[in-house]
C-alpha cells in the first residue's frame, strides 16, 4: 500500500533570506527533476516555532526540510537523493535547533499514475480553468515496483510513499509526518 508523504500542520519553517536571491529561481526551477543540481545549494536559513521540534518541515517554497535522522533513514532504505545543510533556528530565540537539518531533494521521480482510473476534473479558478487530480490510482507497474518513495511524475508535488518506508518512520519516532493512503488523497480545490 502506498501512501501520500506530507507535513502536519506544524511544520511550517519560513525562510529568512533575501527574496531577491538568484539562487531561488534557478534552484526552484530545477528542484523536482530527478537530477543533481547544477549549481551549489546555498546555506539558507529557516525558523520555526518551537515547541514541537519535528523531523520535517514545509516552506511554503518547493523545499522540505528535512532532520538528519530522516535523511540517515531514507538513505539507508535505498531512496536517490540529495541533501543540503541548512540552518534551522527558533523562532523567537533565533537559536540554531540542537540537530541538524537538510534542504531534501527526491531524486526519484515515476510514471505511477493509472491514467484511465484516475479522476481529474476542470475547475474554474477565477477565470481560468484548471485540471485538478480528484481521485489517484496508481498502475501496476509501479504497484509491482514496490519503489520505497517517488515523486509522481504526473503530480510533481505529490511524494508517496510504501507501507515499508511509512513503518520505519514510525517506529523510529521521527515527527511530523502526515501519511495519507493514496486512495484518499484529493487535489480538487473543490473537495467533495
Amino acid at each position: 500500500m502506498y501512501y501520500e508523504f506530507s507535513t502536519i500542520a506544524e511544520g511550517f519553517a519560513e525562510y529568512l533570506g533575501a527574496d531577491d536571491d538568484p539562487a531561488i529561481d534557478l534552484i526552484q526551477e530545477a528542484w523536482w527533476y530527478g537530477t543533481p543540481l547544477a549549481i551549489p545549494f546555498p546555506r539558507w536559513t529557516f525558523s520555526v516555532d518551537v515547541p514541537p521540534v519535528l523531523d520535517v518541515y514545509s516552506t511554503g517554497m518547493i523545499i522540505e526540510l528535512f532532520s538528519s535522522r530522516l535523511v540517515s533513514l531514507l538513505t539507508s532504505s535505498g531512496i536517490q537523493s540529495e541533501a543540503y545543510p541548512i540552518y534551522l533556528v527558533d523562532n523567537k530565540t533565533s537559536r540554531s535547533l540542537s540537530q541538524d537539518y537538510f534542504a531534501y531533494r527526491l531524486l526519484e521521480r515515476d510514471d505511477a499514475l493509472n491514467k484511465e482510473k484516475s479522476i481529474y476534473i476542470t475547475e474554474k479558478f477565477g477565470k481560468k480553468e484548471i485540471q485538478s487530480l480528484q481521485k489517484i490510482v496508481l498502475n501496476d507497474e509501479f504497484l509491482h515496483s514496490k519503489k520505497p518513495m517517488t515523486r509522481v511524475k504526473e503530480k510533481e508535488n505529490l511524494i508517496i510513499i510504501h507501507e515499508d518506508i511509512k513503518l520505519l518512520i514510525e517506529n523510529e519516532n521521527i515527527k511530523g509526518c502526515k501519511f495519507t493512503p493514496v486512495d484518499l488523497v484529493n487535489y480538487s480545490l473543490l473537495k467533495s
